[in-house]
């Protein structure tokens, strides 16, 4: 699914928290996200990484970001603007 996609198909959904690791596409979905009254939690990825069981596939990736996010005492990363990723 695109990031377009994505926020088109979560314009549709009741309120919601998206969780997502830091790559390169996250500051955009979070600014999309906000911008649909939604919050976004972005995780580092040194904590998912530390919470996969096992071997390292896209479940159980998705597995540990969802586990990291809920908790309470996690660093997370502020979502950046676009002029903010310009520097």
């Amino acid at each position: 699914m695109t990031a377009e996609g994505v926020a088109t198909f979560g314009a549709k959904l009741p309120a919601y928290v998206i969780a997502m690791e830091t790559r390169c596409g996250s500051h955009y979905l979070g600014r999309t996200s906000a911008s649909l009254s939604r919050r976004a939690r972005v995780v580092l990825p040194e904590s998912v990484l530390q919470h996969v069981k096992v071997q390292k596939t896209d479940d159980r990736d998705a597995e540990a970001i969802a586990e990291v996010a809920t908790r309470a005492t996690i660093r997370l990363v502020t979502v950046k603007t676009e002029a903010q990723l310009d520097l």
